[in-house]
């Protein structure tokens, strides 16, 4: 049997690969996405003729500054600021407010704020559109909430969410409030 080729390049979300000829004989280059720095001796890869790539060790990391968890990079920034300057700051670094939604992250953001010893932060959900219905600005589904006791309490002016390092979510007015955030970039 004739090997003329290989198949798809298996690489981890956050690796770019640069190049789509799967031919024989020829390399593909492999690269970090935004957001990412690389750490590898091997970044490129040829199809040899048993049909199968070379070996490399390319791995991404999250810059300097960010805490990578799971398939995200987090971090935390301790200048208070309103609901909207907190969100436009992490979009103008091409990131997101948190948003959480499983236990396992809800677990990280919480000790996460826990050892900088702050009270709260921001995160990105809000019921600006319809009062009562909570969504996370990145779009991602509804289906984890982890609401302190007697929370969300409504009103229209309450339409911004805090995660408090003892009690879970509140609902709060994000253009009268100010607190630390943290933002997420997700691979």
């Amino acid at each position: 049997m004739c090997v003329s080729e290989c198949g798809p390049l298996i690489v981890s979300d956050e690796i770019v690969v640069r190049g789509n000829v799967n031919r024989i004989g020829s390399y593909i280059r492999l690269d970090c996405k935004e957001g990412y720095i690389p750490s590898f001796t091997k970044n490129t890869v040829e199809c040899i003729n048993t049909g199968n790539w070379t070996e490399h060790d390319m791995t991404c990391e999250c810059e300097a500054g960010w805490t990578k968890f799971q398939t995200s990079c987090y971090q935390y920034f301790a200048n208070q600021s309103f609901w909207d300057e907190a969100k436009r700051a992490c979009e103008d670094d091409n990131a997101q407010l948190v948003s959480i939604t499983s236990q396992e992250e809800y677990n990280f953001v919480h000790s996460y704020i826990q050892e900088a010893n702050v009270g709260a932060i921001w995160i990105g959900a809000s019921d600006r559109r319809v009062e009562g219905s909570w969504t996370w600005i990145s779009g991602e589904k509804w289906d984890y909430k982890r609401f302190a006791e007697g929370e969300p309490n409504g009103g229209r002016k309450t339409n911004c969410l805090i995660m408090r390092n003892n009690s879970g979510w509140e609902d709060i007015g994000g253009k009268t409030n100010r607190f630390c955030y943290m933002c997420e970039r997700k691979v």
